[in-house]
């Protein structure tokens, strides 16, 4: 055997056991899931008061194909650590809105309150059970994805009426350099009257800065579900834009009457 055939052997197995070390999966789990967990629970109490431009573009269809119905624009402001945001109402497909137009309300309005820190998914009352999967390449970058089921124990409003009691399971890509979870996949399990069904949301991260804070926050969220006995599925791809900090010159006029 001649050296260069030596050397293309020896650069063949180099490069199989470089692509094993970064698909293969990691040694100890339990202190990853740690890892992950510690880091999706990190800006717990620890998030300032801002506002951002939530850009909905929704759309029907039958799961495959879609047409878009219309596109929303709202601010959001989020008082410190409430995932109850105050959302106002902006445009309509890039028109002001009539007075008998409205936004979204319920399940998608929450979505983002809800994603900022998910403790319903890794906080200890959730206890939740994870499983490793695969390891994956999303937007270039290296992900450990998990596996996790969450048993019953949230309350959810999906019509903005009733509220039920859910569980949850799905998929977190989380980086291997850091273990930040960068992408949430999920589903709602529901009791047998739960009023959506073959829901999957989507809710992918992106790191922004606020008042010199860096902060790992939702980028854009996709809500697919039927609703009630309709058979058309309704989807909502929402993009998040232009975090900022609360204050009394961003404040958003929400027309409350004086206190």
């Amino acid at each position: 055997m001649d050296s260069r055939m030596i050397r293309r052997i020896s650069m063949c197995l180099l490069l199989a056991s470089v692509l094993s070390g970064q698909t293969g999966k990691p040694e100890d789990i339990p202190v990853l899931i740690a890892q992950i967990t510690n880091q999706a629970m990190r800006f717990e109490g620890h998030l300032p008061d801002f506002i951002c431009t939530r850009t909905t573009t929704e759309s029907t269809g039958n799961g495959d194909k879609w047409k878009k119905q219309r596109v929303i624009e709202e601010l959001a402001e989020f008082p410190t650590n409430n995932v109850n945001a105050r959302y106002k109402l902006m445009k309509i497909d890039g028109h002001a809105p009539t007075r008998n137009q409205s936004g979204f309300s319920g399940h998608d309005t929450s979505l983002v309150g809800l994603s900022l820190v998910p403790d319903w998914i890794f906080s200890a009352k959730a206890d939740a059970r994870f499983e490793w999967r695969d390891r994956e390449t999303l937007n270039g970058q290296a992900m450990n994805v998990f596996s996790w089921t969450v048993h019953p124990w949230f309350s959810m409003s999906p019509l903005g009426r009733k509220s039920y009691i859910v569980g949850f399971h799905g998929l977190v890509f989380a980086s291997v350099d850091e273990a930040w979870p960068i992408r949430l996949e999920l589903h709602d399990d529901g009791p047998p009257d739960y009023p959506m069904h073959d829901d999957t949301i989507v809710v992918d991260y992106s790191w922004v800065e606020i008042s010199g804070k860096r902060l790992l926050l939702p980028a854009r969220t996709i809500m697919q579900a039927r609703f009630g006995n309709d058979r058309t599925f309704v989807r909502r791809e929402a993009v998040f834009s232009d975090y900022r900090k609360y204050s009394a010159d961003s404040r958003i006029d929400f027309g409350d009457a004086p206190q």
